[in-house]
């Protein structure tokens, strides 16, 4: 929540909304580690923390690989990130302090929160117990939690009896995104464990045209139309004769699709078949986000705008509504 509002005050107003998520002059708290951790703490910096602390449950790790750690696995070692040098940097000390254990929340009279309450703790044995006498109360005005999961509760996948992998996610193959079970797909985090957004915003738009191939191939929506047009699509929708293109078909498989083609869309399929006229191959994503930006301008050669008008993907949803094959490389 601090992240994504405090991008998003940025990028629509340069934080002249003054978010009250702002840590400015304020003493912050981050519990956790990760990407995550490190992007709350160099965002805190930014907007003028007056302190920062990072609590994190675990010892300190090595400075190299320890015997439990051999190669191939990932090596658990002391790695300094963007956030801990700008903070060592601002305030002279790595603002990590491990083997701490969060015990309670302090509040003030208006009921928000002015500190925090904690304990060290050691691992004896696989289980962490508190230390007698490390009590501590740390003073706190905002306090981030950036807390990641070993895997996704499993009362979802017993129930339906899904498959798992070793690590306890719902098992799915990238790109399909079907699980053992048929009409139920599993995407993002419970997929791939946890994630970088980035990895969310794709799995989400490859497991939503999975679920809409699925549903239009179960319905026999795509035989319908083949029919009722009189064309002959493979699997996925695409024609298998570029000459049985028509405006016609366009409409319907964007009809299809809950799109309503603009003045803007016929641009880019105008633009996808003059390529494919010349080039006699469908560009990819990269490709066709290039050459549009040296035709028609920047302000239409970008991600932003192109996703907009095509959702499931520019090349692969505009080269479908052009009538021409899927674009090579194209999940």
């Amino acid at each position: 929540e601090y992240l994504t509002s405090n991008t998003k005050s940025l990028l629509d107003n340069g934080y002249a909304d003054n978010s009250e998520l702002s840590a400015k002059g304020k003493n912050v708290i981050v519990i956790g580690g990760g990407d995550t951790g490190t992007d709350c703490i160099g965002t805190s910096l930014r907007q003028g923390a007056k302190s920062i602390t990072n609590f994190e449950l675990m010892s300190q790790p090595p400075e190299v690989r320890s015997e439990s750690n051999p190669w191939p696995e990932w090596p658990v070692i002391f790695r300094v990130d963007y956030g801990h040098e700008e903070s060592n940097k601002v305030f002279g000390k790595d603002p990590r302090q491990y083997q701490l254990l969060t015990k309670s929340f302090i509040k003030d009279k208006d009921g928000h929160v002015s500190g925090i309450k904690t304990v060290n703790v050691e691992l004896v044995d696989g289980k962490l117990n508190e230390i007698d006498g490390t009590e501590k109360t740390w003073d706190a005005e905002l306090v981030l939690l950036s807390m990641g999961f070993l895997s996704p509760e499993h009362y979802l996948s017993d129930d339906a009896n899904i498959d798992i992998d070793e690590r306890g996610n719902y098992k799915a193959k990238h790109g399909e995104y079907t699980t053992s079970q048929k009409g139920i797909f599993s995407a993002g985090d419970c997929r791939r464990g946890q994630s970088l957004v980035v990895w969310a915003i794709n799995e989400g738009r490859g497991v939503a045209n999975s679920v809409n191939n699925f549903l239009v191939n179960s319905k026999g929506l795509r035989n319908t139309m083949a029919e009722i047009l009189g064309v002959e699509v493979d699997e996925e929708g695409y024609l298998l004769n570029v000459s049985d293109w028509s405006v016609e078909i366009a409409n319907a498989m964007s009809e299809e699709d809950g799109i309503n083609l603009s003045n803007e869309h016929w641009e880019v399929i105008n633009f996808l078949q003059a390529y494919y006229k010349e080039y006699e191959f469908a560009p990819a994503v990269r490709v066709l986000t290039k050459a549009i930006a040296k035709k028609l301008g920047n302000d239409k050669g970008n991600s932003r705008y192109l996703y907009s008008l095509f959702p499931y993907g520019p090349a692969k949803q505009g080269c479908r509504f052009a009538g021409l094959p899927k674009p090579t490389g194209c999940v």
